[in-house]
């Protein structure tokens, strides 16, 4: 006899692969790239040491085109001065906390000689960190 069905709050169906699932997310990434583009590089030409927002809205639409919902639970108290620490699991963790953070990211010195991804970094003003210098790691 078949197990009883899980009940509706606890079953969720898996979704069906789109034919159009890479060329959809390619699209969404180069239209976002495209727009956004000339508004970051206008927003660092007057507030160089602003807040990162365009950014934070390209990961909005990249995290969009590749499908990713997002639920978050609480809520930041302080306004500055916080530094979030992640376990990083996947490149998905990336636009899921670029969506949802108005900050900077930290990456291993290698990001910044990875071609397109190294721009995407550098428009973020990532700040690069070479793990064989950990004696360093003020210099940096």
């Amino acid at each position: 006899m078949p197990s009883p069905r899980p009940s509706s709050t606890n079953w969720r169906r898996r979704p069906h692969p789109q034919p159009w699932g890479h060329a959809k997310t390619v699209a969404g990434a180069a239209t976002a790239f495209s727009l956004l583009l000339p508004a970051h590089l206008a927003h660092l030409g007057l507030r160089p040491n602003g807040p990162p927002r365009v950014p934070r809205l390209f990961h909005k639409f990249l995290s969009h085109s590749l499908g990713i919902r997002t639920v978050v639970h609480g809520k930041v108290a302080a306004r500055h001065g916080v530094l979030f620490v992640s376990n990083h699991l996947s490149w998905a963790d990336i636009p899921v906390l670029g969506s949802r953070l108005l900050g900077h990211f930290v990456a291993k010195a290698e990001v910044g000689a990875m071609g397109f991804v190294s721009v995407l970094a550098d428009l973020q003003r990532t700040i690069y960190v070479e793990r064989e210098r950990r004696l360093a790691t003020g210099e940096q």
